[in-house]
């Protein structure tokens, strides 16, 4: 074999080895890595770490959304309550609640529990549980209850109004608040102030 013959044969083996591996980087990254769930969108993290509560909320027919005292059995002065359905959300004293019917402003709740919620693997836990906010959502004549705690991070998602147990999700940034708060502000509604 000639020295030319050698230099043209060397070029055609290392570009189909080099069109091998990003063929096999592309199945990698197209098919296998999703289909393991290894490479998912937020939104897809968020809703995996919601269960069935993402879709609930998605497909809500009516929303309520609560301003709550952040301590548990207690009114807004501090004295022990008992925890009456009517005054209180998974017990926490309710300062007051607005129904929410129109799809502009329930987009705007869906969105701000949603997005809230973290896409972090490694979320730090924190040792407290202050609710400032609930919210409840109706489809078809069930319940589901979002206690939310932007404060610590965390929020409980309850299967029903009366349940006790909870699936529980930590929450990123907390600027979500806002869009909550503004809403019980727009309508009068008392919120108690982290302090």
């Amino acid at each position: 074999m000639t020295d030319e013959k050698a230099k043209k044969g060397f070029g055609w083996p290392l570009v189909a080895g080099l069109a091998a591996v990003a063929t096999l980087a592309l199945v990698l990254y197209g098919v296998v890595l999703p289909y393991f769930g290894l490479l998912r969108s937020d939104d897809e993290i968020r809703d995996a770490a919601m269960g069935e509560y993402a879709p609930f909320l998605r497909q809500a027919d009516k929303l309520e959304l609560y301003s709550l005292v952040p301590s548990p059995h207690r009114d807004p002065d501090g004295n022990r309550i008992d925890p009456d359905p009517k005054k209180t959300f998974h017990a926490y004293y309710i300062y007051g609640k607005i129904e929410i019917t129109d799809p502009d402003r329930m987009d705007q709740v869906r969105t701000a529990v949603h997005q809230s919620v973290t896409t972090e693997s490694n979320t730090s836990k924190y040792m407290c549980f202050n609710p400032r906010h609930g919210v409840r959502a109706y489809r078809n004549g069930e319940v589901r209850d979002y206690l939310i705690c932007f404060e610590c991070a965390s929020m409980a998602m309850f299967p029903a109004a009366d349940a006790e147990s909870s699936s529980d999700v930590y929450l990123g940034s907390p600027k979500f608040a806002k869009v909550l708060n503004s809403m019980l502000d727009a309508n009068g509604i008392k919120r108690n102030l982290p302090q």
